[in-house]
């Protein structure tokens, strides 16, 4: 029988926080890739991986300043390491001690982070398309801060134009093409404050230190896609070289949903049997 998702919103220190849930039994709480909150994920393909995850207590929130959820009111406020900070209270108010935290892209860094403030609230990690990070992390950031500049000189829609042209000239994901269409008319509709907040916070980020990488001992599944500039394979690798408990899987698209859901049951059902 298919589980229906419950909505509802919870208040954080940060302010107020959209969720959505499912199921019962241990928890998993997913955090998104920047400007892609719930809405935006419900037109991919991980809608797909979403709905195949069972066993679990699984929990999707949009990130402050996307979505339904309140903005963060500076720069500072929408960092990656703030987004882990949320992502632990989320879990303390929803009263969950222990959980596997999962995201994609920038929710990678969210959960990394989370895992280094409170090792001992994340049983497992599952970490989907790993940004840009060290190296390879400025360029990124040039072109957030970019798109922040726009968008504070010329508004929105001018901003979401050049994203626009800009996304048009490289390839789509197979099942991507109606969250790209979606993004571009969020964009035009976004809070011009909150967005340049999000983009500069974005700009802003990195993952943690390679060297404190070694410190994250629960059990992690890296998931990669080949061949995507803006989530290296590098970084995934690099991840996989440094986390002790680490396990890495290349797929050549998240349109693979199947292999991706694969992999991801085979990592569920093992921390599982081992009490995580």
């Amino acid at each position: 029988m298919k589980i229906s998702w419950q909505e509802s919103s919870v208040e954080l220190p940060s302010g107020a926080i959209r969720i959505r849930e499912r199921g019962d039994g241990p928890a998993l709480i997913w955090s998104h890739g920047l400007l892609h909150p719930i809405a935006l994920e419900e037109l991919t393909p991980l809608h797909e991986f979403f709905e195949g995850i069972e066993g679990r207590r699984l929990v999707r929130y949009d990130a402050r300043g996307h979505g339904g959820s309140a903005a963060g009111h500076t720069d500072a406020a929408n960092r990656w390491d703030q987004l882990g900070a949320d992502l632990l209270e989320l879990a303390g108010v929803l009263r969950i001690e222990r959980f596997v935290a999962a995201g994609a892209s920038m929710g990678v860094a969210a959960s990394l982070r989370a895992a280094l403030l409170a090792p001992e609230r994340i049983a497992a990690l599952l970490l989907l398309i790993p940004p840009t990070a060290w190296e390879s992390r400025p360029a990124q950031a040039g072109l957030y801060r970019a798109m922040a500049q726009i968008l504070d000189e010329k508004g929105t829609g001018a901003m979401a134009e050049v994203v626009e042209e800009t996304l048009r000239t490289q390839p789509v994901a197979p099942g991507f093409e109606p969250a790209q269409e979606a993004l571009f008319e969020a964009l035009r509709g976004w809070d011009p404050p909150a967005l340049g907040h999000v983009l500069r916070g974005a700009a802003d980020s990195d993952l943690p230190d390679r060297e404190r990488l070694a410190e994250i001992d629960a059990p992690a599944l890296i998931v990669a896609v080949r061949d995507d500039p803006g989530h290296p394979l590098s970084t995934a690798e690099e991840l996989a070289e440094r986390m002790p408990f680490a396990k890495l899987r290349v797929v050549g698209s998240l349109a693979e949903v199947d292999e991706i859901h694969a992999a991801t049951t085979r990592f569920l059902d093992e921390i599982a049997a081992a009490g995580c």
